[in-house]
């Protein structure tokens, strides 16, 4: 590997790693939201609000946001950002609602922790599409995957509550659809324009969720909010659309562009340790030795998985 595909990737995991603490400071205004408002009618006004502040970036120069003239050396042909938006907000829609939906009949930390399985499924569907990993990546995600455990068990509530309940179900397919979205735009993202790719993927999500909001109140299985209660979180629409919809999914995709699925996923799962960071500065929960060790793992994870075919030289991807 060449310095500059090294810097590249570094390049990429810090976008990935901004990403995730931006995602974890908005789990406070998600889990308040879920306790408010149906996730559908959540999801489809935060990042409805997400296209126009993505709107503005056009006033920045074009070349940000296009493909790298080394990757379209490389490439047969530039690809659509409206087949890649469209299916990466297809696969969002999926996992952003069953997550939000699931979050009003579990608790957070099972949540968490359920989410946190698109780590593992991820190099499992990269199989279906001969992208193998290395050992290294293996075991990073498996060691990662049971920090997040450590994080999800801290107050022993995970622990307690192993029965599944219809949001634990939710969770289980929301995590599917997120390790989908992944590993597609590890795949694509860098062959299209950013910009595009992140508007196109926000307005099929947002629309996504208006049809099936209009479908199900068609058949009687809906009632719409009040604005009243639209309005009372407000600030929870605002911040999810523009910082943790609009900006951080826009930095997802170009950290994407410069690193594979596997570690992607990884560096992202640290949004669960964000997590509990903003959860302790702001609303004032413990630091247990389970979170500590929670903490450690994941690093620990990440870190393995970033030594790809050094410390396992002689294996072969699996």
């Amino acid at each position: 590997m060449s310095l500059i595909s090294r810097l590249a990737g570094l390049h990429g995991a810090m976008l990935l790693l901004v990403t995730a603490m931006i995602w974890g400071s908005a789990f406070i205004f998600q889990k308040g939201a879920a306790e408010t408002v149906d996730a559908l009618t959540f999801n489809a006004l935060r990042f409805g609000i997400a296209v126009p502040a993505l709107l503005l970036l056009y006033l920045l120069p074009k070349k940000l946001f296009q493909p790298s003239a080394a990757v379209m050396q490389s490439a047969k042909r530039q690809y659509s950002a409206w087949w890649v938006g469209g299916a990466a907000g297809f696969f969002m829609y999926i996992g952003i609602n069953l997550q939000q939906w699931g979050l009003a009949y579990t608790t957070a930390g099972k949540s968490g922790f359920l989410t946190s399985l698109y780590m593992i499924l991820v190099p499992i569907l990269a199989l279906f599409i001969r992208q193998r990993c290395p050992l290294e990546v293996w075991i990073g995600a498996v060691i990662t995957f049971v920090g997040v455990y450590f994080l999800g068990s801290h107050d022993g509530t995970l622990d307690a509550e192993l029965s599944f309940n219809i949001g634990d179900v939710m969770t289980l397919f929301c995590a599917l659809g997120w390790a989908a979205q992944v590993l597609w735009l590890a795949i694509f993202a860098r062959y299209s324009n950013v910009l595009n790719v992140a508007i196109i993927q926000m307005i099929t999500v947002s629309g996504l969720s208006f049809f099936t909001m209009a479908v199900l109140a068609l058949f009687g299985h809906f009632t719409l909010p009040s604005w009243e209660t639209i309005w009372g979180i407000r600030d929870a629409i605002l911040y999810t659309g523009i910082i943790s919809g609009a900006f951080a999914f826009t930095l997802q995709i170009v950290g994407q562009r410069h690193i594979d699925a596997t570690s992607a996923a990884l560096i992202m799962s640290t949004e669960a340790v964000f997590a509990f960071v903003f959860g302790v500065m702001f609303l004032g929960e413990s630091v247990t030795v389970k979170i500590l060790l929670g903490f450690a793992l994941i690093l620990t994870g990440i870190i393995l998985a970033q030594l790809q075919g050094k410390l396992f030289k002689k294996t072969k991807a699996y």
